[in-house]
């Protein structure tokens, strides 16, 4: 999960924070069976973020979500004057040159070969506390079928796990521009994921802006920690915002 927090605004509603996201979209394959793919960068949409109300891409930076983190990093990277601060949680960015856990192995091969995909009971399996009939039923509810179902299939593959994947020149780029990013960087990250557990590590000692932060340690949440430990995740990127202002010049 990637949180771009969005930029200062004396004009959201009190007490709230705005911005607007992208959502999982259309992947789209740039080859064939065996050839290379691409990551595309999704078109920004406006949502509720659950901070505040939603505005639109043009007066708020982007908060995003957890899916495809990959993409979400290079967006900061590829504008980073667009984002003032950076929450990243349970998420990476990888350049095939580092060992992978085994733990992704396995998900990104059930993802690419399993006839069963049902994305209810993965996304139940990815919590330490599980998830209610009715929570499985919600995350079910937008992949009817085995064609909506592609594209969170697809995105294990754009992960590069090895130095010759076609990944690997983009992700490195964009670290190149982290390793001078001198703007608040937080990272929350969960201690009972078995695929980004320790991943903060990285982030802490590369990023100059993460020097200082707050750092946290979801403890006893799984991959997907918002839902684990919603308001933890939620009161700390308020604090966090809250404790990083910025000054803006008016025009």
């Amino acid at each position: 999960m990637v949180i771009f927090v969005p930029q200062d605004d004396p004009g959201v509603g009190a007490g709230g924070f705005s911005g607007a996201g992208a959502g999982l979209g259309r992947v789209r394959p740039l080859g064939q069976a065996g050839q290379s793919k691409g990551l595309f960068l999704p078109q920004p949409c406006a949502m509720d973020v659950g901070l505040g109300r939603s505005e639109s891409i043009a007066r708020h930076d982007p908060v995003l979500p957890r899916l495809g983190f990959l993409d979400r990093l290079r967006m900061a990277a590829e504008m980073p004057d667009r984002f003032d601060r950076i929450v990243l949680a349970n998420g990476g960015l990888p350049t095939g040159t580092d060992a992978i856990p085994f733990a992704f192995k396995i998900w990104r091969t059930f993802a690419m070969y399993s006839p069963w995909f049902p994305i209810g009971g993965i996304v139940k399996a990815g919590c330490a506390h599980g998830l209610t009939p009715q929570e499985v039923a919600a995350y079910d509810a937008p992949f009817p079928s085995r064609a909506h179902r592609l594209a969170a299939r697809l995105f294990p593959t754009f992960v590069p796990t090895t130095p010759g994947d076609p990944a690997r020149e983009a992700n490195e780029r964009a670290w190149e521009v982290f390793k001078k990013w001198d703007k608040p960087f937080l990272t929350l990250f969960s201690n009972r994921d078995p695929i980004t557990r320790g991943g903060q590590k990285i982030w802490q000692e590369r990023v100059p802006g993460a020097q200082g932060q707050p750092h946290a340690k979801i403890r006893g949440a799984g991959h997907f920690l918002q839902e684990d430990s919603g308001a933890e995740v939620a009161q700390a990127m308020a604090d966090f915002i809250h404790s990083t202002p910025v000054t803006r010049v008016q025009h």
